[in-house]
């Protein structure tokens, strides 16, 4: 467990296989065996732990040599990752992509866990999806048609509430980041937002989070948020 903490949840699939005793093929093989992925999976969860990346929740199978994220699992089995689960998943994706590939701050990981929240997520799900984004943030996230497509089947009123978090995600640490910003703006039009408008609607929500106006920091690309007098 303590291992584990340090380093963030992240650990190397060939360790996790000498661990648990199983054989390492990547001499013959990218990925590993699915029997030996469903012996680490099981055996992870009857000490705990949940994995990321996992093949019974549709994503990729584990490379040999390949960095994944353990997390604490609420739940000692295997469970379906329902509708609204796959809703905050998808969630994650889209605010990985607003991340543009940059480093995650604890303040995300924070905002991840609040969102969910009111995406109705149950909280027994909210540590798989704080590992989740730690996973996908170790490359940079394309906007892929699977996701676009995903995306485009919400119904309007979750399309909504992604948009309005997702411009809270812009100003997360305090700031608006210009880099984020532009990111999500390719984002919106699968939302059913006009581009165009992202100004006013960040100038909104600005308002509603109580915060007054929105300052250019000179010689740089964020925005500086200023309480009001």
């Amino acid at each position: 467990d303590r291992a584990i903490v340090e380093r963030n949840g992240f650990v190397n699939s060939n360790d996790l296989l000498s661990v648990f005793g199983l054989k390492n093929h990547s001499d013959v093989d990218k990925t590993l065996h699915k029997a030996h992925l469903d012996k680490l999976i099981q055996g992870l969860h009857r000490l705990g732990y949940g994995i990321v990346p996992n093949y019974e929740f549709g994503h990729k199978r584990l490379d040999y040599n390949e960095q994944c994220v353990l997390y604490k699992s609420h739940s000692r089995r295997l469970e379906d990752i329902t509708p609204i689960v796959h809703q905050g998943e998808l969630f994650v994706k889209l605010f990985s992509i607003v991340l543009n590939g940059k480093r995650i701050i604890p303040n995300d990981i924070e905002y991840i866990g609040r969102c969910v929240s009111e995406l109705n997520v149950p909280e027994k799900q909210h540590n798989y999806l704080k590992a989740y984004i730690l996973w996908l943030q170790l490359k940079k996230q394309p906007y892929d048609k699977k996701t676009k497509d995903e995306v485009s089947e919400l119904p309007k009123t979750t399309k909504g509430k992604f948009v309005s978090l997702l411009l809270e995600a812009v100003s997360t640490n305090g700031n608006i980041d210009n880099d984020r910003l532009e990111a999500l703006k390719k984002i919106l039009p699968t939302l059913e937002v006009d581009p165009a408008s992202i100004h006013s609607l960040l100038h909104q929500s600005i308002i509603n989070a109580g915060l007054a106006t929105v300052e250019q920091a000179e010689g740089v690309s964020e925005y500086a948020i200023r309480q009001p007098d």
